[in-house]
């Protein structure tokens, strides 16, 4: 008469049945890993659960991901496979998309001025700019420049010719291959 098998004190025992050649595969993989089928069960149960997967199932995740990846790729933007899974990773901690992550990580590390700041120092120079005398303009213009810089913005103001009543206007905006239009 064969004894039944008591299990060891403090563990559970969950009677689990394998869909058709599953236990053979999971048999092998232990195999080559050199662990039993128990530690390679619960080793993937362990991974599984480090996934932190949510709401979602593991194909729902997937699918997730995948929509992640190909709005990423119609973008034109291509993240290094570690730096998509980390971004992956912060995205998902934090209830976000890869796409509203990446978004978020750029505000942050460019963030813009705030417009009421930017408004009033137009202003202010547009008054300076606009009260100088016509010889004195260009001199009033760097000087404007230079307070930008100082603020470490990335705009410049620049004069475009004057209009029918002989006022130049003031343009306050971002120059980067060399000037949008010829200066006067």
């Amino acid at each position: 008469m064969m004894m039944a098998r008591v299990p060891s004190r403090g563990t559970d025992q969950f009677v689990l049945r394998f869909p058709e050649g599953m236990r053979e595969r999971i048999k092998e993989q232990a195999d080559q890993k050199g662990r039993s089928m128990n530690a390679e069960i619960l080793t993937r149960l362990e991974e599984y659960e480090a996934l932190d997967l949510g709401n979602d199932t593991l194909p729902a995740y997937v699918a997730r991901l995948q929509d992640e990846i190909d709005r990423l790729r119609s973008t034109g933007i291509r993240l290094p496979n570690g730096l998509f899974y980390r971004v992956d990773d912060a995205a998902t901690r934090r209830q976000r998309s890869v796409h509203e992550e990446v978004i978020q990580a750029l505000e942050s590390a460019y963030p813009a001025p705030v417009i009421n700041e930017m408004d009033e120092v137009g202003f202010e120079w547009w008054g300076r700019i606009s009260d100088a005398p016509p010889e004195q303009r260009e001199h009033v213009l760097e000087e404007a420049n230079a307070d930008l810089k100082a603020r470490g913005w990335s705009h410049e103001f620049w004069l475009e010719p004057e209009d029918e009543h002989g006022t130049p206007t003031l343009v306050l905006g971002i120059r980067r291959f060399g000037p949008l239009k010829e200066r006067p």
